[in-house]
């Protein structure tokens, strides 16, 4: 506007008019540290062969990103680190010991389904990392299924019984022990719950992640575990519905996947309720489909459900 005599400068901006200083670098170089714990652990506790499915498939992700910028005359934008996150999340959601064409190929689904079919970053419906899982799972479900790949399928029975016996004896130090620092699953996600809960408070400090939705999440999962176990007359019901909680990918996906900024509803409310669906559906999908996690597909469908609570959730207008 033009400026007058005796009145200040005045400018005319769209919405919004209150930033919060976060940008999606800061933001995705943020998520890449947070998840340096569980990657370092993880490639201790499977070795090199973790670490190469790492790095190959960020690596992939990134290239992935690069080729598709150059392809559609679209400006550059690697260094902003979603790529790098994406290749990550991939990575540490399948086993370590799956063929590295996997982990590539994924991280290659995971940037087309984030930049190409939704035209752009930031306008994804669903998540990105979770629909590559998916469809990782349909055509391959032999690498994603079927026993370690690093452990044989005996040591996993051995030590998930293990991990059950002791939530049988109650909420003991060494059940906590297990569940914290015990590998609970083949993926390197699934290392240490410990390694993801720092980066995950991490975040939480840094005001990226919104707690509601984790929180709902794991909470549903705790109760409806609890339930269930007292109604098939499961003794110690608390001590599993906690080993429920922190066994498998729920602690992980919880964490780094449902809570994802893009896909999740924008209220206090709308979190509550989105993070309570996907732990009903994990737990209806877990115990009662036969499937033994079904975590992917419970934020799938409550990523799709995502507009519907942002509708029917909204506070309301001030004096209406």
């Amino acid at each position: 506007m033009t400026e007058q005599k005796g009145t200040s400068n005045l400018f005319l901006t769209v919405p919004p008019h209150i930033h919060s200083g976060g940008s999606i670098p800061r933001i995705m170089w943020s998520i890449a540290a947070a998840l340096l714990p569980v990657i370092i652990y993880s490639s201790y506790l499977y070795g090199l062969i973790a670490l190469g499915s790492i790095l190959v498939s960020a690596s992939s992700a990134v290239l992935a990103e690069l080729m598709y910028s150059l392809l559609f005359k679209k400006p550059v934008t690697i260094k902003d680190g979603s790529a790098v996150v994406a290749g990550l999340l991939v990575a540490l959601s399948i086993p370590a010991g799956a063929p590295l064409w996997l982990p590539a190929l994924g991280s290659l689904f995971a940037v087309i389904a984030s930049r190409l079919i939704f035209t752009g970053l930031g306008r994804n419906v669903f998540n990105p990392v979770l629909c590559s899982r998916v469809v990782m799972a349909a055509l391959w479900p032999v690498y994603l299924k079927s026993g370690w790949n690093i452990f044989s399928e005996n040591h996993m029975a051995a030590f998930q019984g293990e991990v059950y016996d002791k939530a049988l004896n109650g909420i003991t130090p060494a059940l906590i022990k297990s569940l914290l620092l015990d590998s609970t699953g083949p993926a390197p996600g699934e290392a240490s719950a410990l390694m993801v809960l720092m980066g995950a408070v991490f975040l939480i400090s840094r005001g990226i992640m919104k707690w509601r939705i984790p929180l709902a999440f794991m909470g549903t999962v705790a109760i409806t575990a609890f339930v269930f176990c007292k109604a098939a007359g499961i003794p110690l019901a608390g001590a599993c519905a906690l080993a429920t909680v922190f066994s498998g990918g729920t602690l992980f996906y919880a964490l780094f996947m449902a809570a994802d900024i893009i896909t999740t509803p924008v209220t206090a409310a709308g979190m509550l309720a989105f993070g309570m669906g996907c732990g009903l559906f994990s737990f209806l999908i877990r115990f009662l489909a036969g499937w033994p996690e079904g975590v992917s597909y419970s934020i799938l469908l409550m990523n799709g459900a995502v507009p519907l609570i942002d509708r029917y959730m909204r506070p309301r207008v001030f004096g209406a």
